[in-house]
């Protein structure tokens, strides 16, 4: 008899990561996605101070990290693409995710807003400390496609029908394949959206 060995990932924060601030909902999201759906995530695993999140000490820096159990399968990387099928599958599982995070919003949830503001301001994670220097007509074109972006999200709006709880970075590393489920990790760039 031969028993089945169980594998785990381990995320460790950096003290200056914007998102450390927001673990412990994230935990408490990939808790109720485990708990309400058969979507496959990367379940936390608690610690023996009875959290998920844990905070440590290296070097005189205090780091946050969290370990959680392997999504199986495999990654579907191809030359041509994932493909229609895997394709369709991934987006079932992102209606799957919407669905649920619509309606979840425990007392105390905190999230970071991936709004034109959470994107593109100044105060994005994302916005870069010097921005690249590009040429005029390069330049133009980033500006258009911003300008476009704010005009379509302030479209939208952030009512519950456009705006909800999402994975952030639903790409092909972030999704594995397993007997035609699709099983979704990292939820470190989780957000509303």
């Amino acid at each position: 008899m031969t028993s089945k060995k169980t594998s785990y990932a381990l995320r460790i924060y950096r003290p200056h990561d914007p998102m450390r601030l927001f673990l412990t909902s994230q935990v408490r999201w990939l808790e109720a996605l485990a708990r309400d759906t058969s979507l496959p995530v990367p379940v936390p695993v608690i610690n023996r101070r009875g959290t998920a999140v844990t905070i440590f000490r290296s070097n005189g820096e205090r780091f946050r990290a969290t370990l959680t159990r392997w999504v199986s399968g495999e990654r579907r990387f191809r030359a041509t693409g994932p493909g229609v099928r895997v394709l369709f599958e991934v987006g079932r599982a992102m209606a799957t995710l919407h669905r649920h995070g619509q309606s979840f919003r425990p007392k105390g949830f905190r999230a970071p807003r991936w709004d034109f503001s959470g994107l593109f301001g100044r105060a994005s994670a994302w916005h870069p400390a010097h921005p690249p220097k590009l040429h005029a007509s390069t330049r133009k074109l980033f500006d258009s496609i911003t300008a476009r972006c704010r005009e379509v999200m302030c479209t939208l709006g952030d009512g519950a029908e456009a705006f909800g709880l999402i994975h952030g970075d639903c790409t092909q590393a972030n999704y594995f394949r397993d007997l035609g489920r699709i099983g979704l990790v990292d939820f470190g760039s989780f957000g509303l959206g």
